[in-house]
């Protein structure tokens, strides 16, 4: 369980593990019938991790953008009290609605992870062994 909220006695949702995604990226996938390198995805979780016997719940944006994301490109989220817009160089991708579990401190993580739930076919036999992944710049600004 997150400790911020144990020391702070904050109310039980703000207990539970929310994730904001701001980007998963999946290369070359299956969506809307054909292959495509364009799919984008942002997801927010109530609670990740299933703590207090409580499942996850998700909303996300799912989309082909019409860009080739396998090129370099510039991945947003403003997330505010209501709700969490995703944003592909500039360009509003979709929105959710926030949860309560999103109103506490979070932790920003970079990570590129290879797991089969983007297809069932990946990762197999073709899959690069190796992944190299360059960051520019990450910013985080807060709004008081």
């Amino acid at each position: 369980p997150n400790p911020f909220c144990e020391q702070h006695g904050l109310p039980r949702a703000e207990c539970f593990a929310s994730e904001l995604d701001i980007f998963e990226g999946f290369g070359n996938i299956q969506y809307g019938g054909s292959r495509t390198d364009d799919f984008f995805s942002g997801a927010l979780h109530r609670n990740t991790s299933g703590y207090y016997g409580q499942g996850d719940t998700v909303r996300g944006v799912l989309r082909g953008t019409g860009r080739d994301l396998s090129r370099w490109h510039v991945y947003s989220a403003r997330w505010t009290k209501s709700t969490v817009s995703y944003y592909v160089d500039g360009r509003r991708q979709g929105s959710v609605n926030s949860f309560d579990s999103t109103r506490q401190p979070m932790h920003l993580l970079l990570y590129n992870w290879n797991t089969p739930w983007e297809d069932e076919n990946m990762p197999n036999a073709s899959t690069p062994d190796r992944l190299n992944v360059s960051v520019d710049w990450v910013r985080v600004w807060q709004k008081r």
